[in-house]
């Protein structure tokens, strides 16, 4: 992967990283101390008991791997 990919890659796990832990520390007031995006979005759905489109789990893995 080049540079420029994988600085866009990166900024990409940024961005969903810190929305997640945001949205975590509305809902619970607390932070976790991770940077792994599946562990944050099962936080989530954990918290918001609802399904998730197995979709969104294979996206977060995806960015995971190209980071």
């Amino acid at each position: 992967m080049g540079g420029s990919t994988q600085r866009h890659a990166f900024f990409a796990q940024q961005v969903v990283d810190f929305y997640l832990k945001g949205k975590l520390i509305e809902l619970t007031g607390s932070r976790l101390y991770t940077h792994s995006i599946v562990t944050l979005l099962n936080q989530a759905i954990s918290i918001l008991n609802k399904p998730i489109n197995n979709d969104l789990i294979k996206c977060a893995k995806l960015l995971l791997s190209s980071t």
